[in-house]
């Protein structure tokens, strides 16, 4: 393991004195102010027991990503998984654990590799973090590239969809995905807690298991867990690849991964209480890349973080926040000699400083600043993308009040971004990818929204943003073939800024045992970079390889999302049997409004219907999941072969599960069976690319069982 040398963060705004100087200061007072509560807080009688102790849930229930006044009716279109759901639902990966939620759907590479899509948006569009801080890998860069986040090792996951997500970039234009552990503790635990957690079997005939442990010793408080996940090539139906031949299995989809984690904080409860601390996590993996049998990738990423909060009675800041990340990322891509084809790195520092302020008449504010700096280098035979350094800084500020029935938010950021690649020679003195270059662009993005009670049981939300975008480091400097993806990747430097606009409109109304929310959203994006297929090919060495070229189009997007619940009948609260009924459907068309063909890859129209029975301790869950036919491709794309012609076919998929709660003394938790794809139904992953989609269908039947426990 390589060492990480902590140095405070580098402010690469280097124009804006003004933010650097403010961000600095509170900065360097956050811990001074934590510390000088801490030195009160010892004449203070330490509660001998937190409400934390008794219960496995040790997140506050309030969705925080995205709403920093912590008020859950402020009419955000999100998702939370945890729990039971969460648990049931795991994956190897963070975007197929989320996929199939209203509106998300995720890249596939296969079992081991797949980021999140939001609305038909990916990549550098959507903002993936984790506890609050930006996920630094190079994941974006290639379908291939996983997220270094196991699922098994947080405790839930949040995701904000649509233009809410201001406060995370604009480039965050899809939306944000939060995944939260406590590996730096917020609260104490005079009783230690302990979390168990193993899931085997599926169609990846997958092996995994979890601990944690939560304490409180003196003054401090400890964290620390481990993971390890292993599978076997994943199972499928029956399918023809490309080039004719038959297969029941993904070849080279095997994975073995594990991670580890220890942090600590000291916390001062009460009115003017809060927490500082640390935490040093590690993730290693070890995967293969389906569309080259012989080759694997070996992952590995370590990752620093400093985090705070102090509550500050009636000053103007109420409470401030801080974090500093510092990250390093690398991966190795391993032909089936053993040697090492390409090194990808990728090292990041992050800092983030927000302050709320207090209460004002009817608002409130939160102002913040945040930078992040990252050093991208591939080295090796496959590399497409010569060695980038990516800078970025932003001011921001967003404000709510309440009008009686009437909720108003808005909120400004401003953003300075900057991608430099450096000049790489070949063999014979030849620039690989061209002269060194900079660019350098001013970003602002904006928002507003309404929540509006319109009765006791219905309610409107809508908001509307601007957004602009500067184009990654690939999107602007690739240039060769790609292996993994079985393509050539062009970029642009000429790349403009990204623009769009964002509306989306809801009603949600909740009666009795119904509740239904609806919304309808629409962007138009000028300058929207996409990875089109050229109709041209490449060759090399007796190898042919489609040209695809990040291109500037304008586009549109728009779409809807439905969800409905009903208790058809019984109540937990007199602890009779119960059960609910739900059904959800999502659709999202994109159009380059250039060519009026569609963009690529965009998931099809789904409906997802669930039945969930409980009684004494027992819960019976059944999901039926149809996807539509996906006709909708670009024209390049429609030519046939021994898979298919470019179109995904429609598909259904029915899903059971069966689990048990666990209550046995202060031990807590549950325990279930899960039979997935009980037809073993072929399918096919729409938002994959093709060269991909078409040698890695869906799972295919299979029983996993896994049990949770906290004590």
């Amino acid at each position: 393991m390589k060492q990480i040398i902590f140095s405070m963060p580098r402010f690469p705004l280097r124009q804006s004195s003004l933010a650097t100087s403010v961000a600095s200061a509170i900065v360097i007072a956050l811990p001074i102010a934590s510390a000088a509560n801490l030195v009160n807080a010892q004449t203070t009688p330490t509660p001998q027991k937190s409400e934390t102790t008794s219960s496995p849930q040790r997140v506050e229930p309030i969705i925080v990503t995205g709403n920093p006044f912590e008020r859950a009716s402020a009419g955000l279109p999100w998702s939370v998984l945890s729990g039971d759901e969460f648990a049931q639902r795991q994956s190897g990966t963070l975007g197929e654990t989320l996929s199939g939620l209203p509106g998300i759907a995720s890249t596939y590479f296969g079992p081991n590799s797949s980021r999140p899509i939001i609305r038909g948006l990916d990549g550098e569009r959507i903002r993936v973090l984790e506890n609050g801080a930006s996920s630094v890998d190079a994941a974006s860069l290639s379908f291939d590239h996983a997220v270094p986040i196991d699922p098994i090792s947080i405790e839930r996951i949040e995701v904000l969809r649509g233009p809410s997500a201001l406060l995370y970039g604009g480039g965050a234009v899809g939306g944000v995905v939060n995944a939260i552990s406590n590996r730096i503790p917020r609260s104490e635990f005079r009783t230690p807690t302990f979390g168990l957690q193993a899931q085997f079997g599926g169609a990846e005939r997958v092996a995994t298991g979890a601990i944690r442990a939560d304490a409180t010793l003196g003054a401090i408080t400890f964290h620390a867990d481990a993971s390890r996940r292993e599978t076997q090539d994943l199972r499928v139906p029956e399918f023809a690849k490309p080039d004719g031949e038959k297969a029941k299995r993904i070849v080279n989809s095997a994975l073995e991964a594990s991670s580890g984690a220890f942090g600590f904080s000291r916390v001062t409860p009460g009115a003017n209480g809060g927490f500082i601390g640390a935490s040093f996590d590690t993730y290693r993996s070890t995967y293969g890349v389906v569309v080259e049998p012989d080759v694997t990738i070996d992952l590995k990423r370590d990752k620093l973080m400093i985090a705070g909060e102090q509550k500050l009675g009636n000053s103007f800041f109420n409470l401030l926040s801080a974090h500093f990340a510092q990250t390093r990322y690398e991966h190795k891509e391993i032909e089936g000699s053993g040697e090492v084809g390409t090194v990808f790195k990728n090292r990041g520092r992050e800092w983030r400083i927000e302050g709320k302020t207090a209460q004002y008449g009817p608002w409130r504010s939160v102002i913040g600043a945040s930078g992040e700096s990252t050093r991208f280098s591939a080295d090796g035979e496959e590399a497409f993308v010569p060695p980038t350094k990516s800078t970025n800084a932003a001011i921001f500020a967003k404000q709510d009040g309440r009008f009686g029935n009437s909720l108003v938010a808005f909120g400004a950021r401003f953003e300075r971004s900057r991608v430099s690649a450096s000049e790489v020679l070949d063999d014979e003195g030849e620039s690989r990818f061209g002269a060194a270059d900079s660019k350098r662009l001013n970003l602002l993005s904006g928002s507003f929204g309404l929540t509006q009670k319109l009765s006791n049981a219905l309610t409107l939300h809508s908001n509307l943003s601007y957004s602009e975008r500067a184009p990654s480091y690939f999107e602007r400097y690739a240039d060769g073939v790609h292996v993994a993806t079985a393509a050539y990747e062009r970029g642009d430097r000429s790349l403009p800024k990204e623009k769009s606009t964002h509306l989306d409109v809801g009603l949600a109304w909740q009666s009795g045992a119904f509740k239904t929310q609806f919304t309808a959203f629409t962007s138009r994006h000028r300058n929207f970079v996409s990875l089109d297929a050229t109709g041209e090919d490449f060759v090399e060495d007796s190898e042919t390889f489609p040209i695809y070229q990040f291109r500037a189009v304008p586009a549109r997007f728009y779409g809807a999302e439905w969800e409905a619940n009903w208790r058809a009948f019984g109540g937990e609260s007199d602890g009779s049997s119960t059960l609910d009924l739900g059904l959800s459907l999502d659709t999202v068309r994109a159009t380059n409004r250039l060519t009026n063909e569609p963009l690529p890859r965009i998931a099809p129209t789904r409906a997802t219907f669930t039945a969930s029975y409980r009684v004494s301790g027992w819960h019976l869950r059944g999901q039926v999941i149809h996807a539509a036919k996906q006709d909708r491709i670009p024209s390049v794309e429609r030519f046939a072969n021994d898979a298919g012609d470019g179109t995904t076919k429609a598909y259904t998929m029915v899903n059971l599960s069966l689990s048990r709660d666990i209550q046995i003394g202060r031990i807590n938790g549950s325990a279930f069976v899960k039979l997935v794809n009980l037809t073993n139904e072929l399918g096919y992953n729409a938002s994959s690319i093709r060269t991909v989609r078409e040698l890695s269908p869906l799972p295919g039947r299979g029983v996993r069982a896994g049990v949770e426990l906290t004590f």
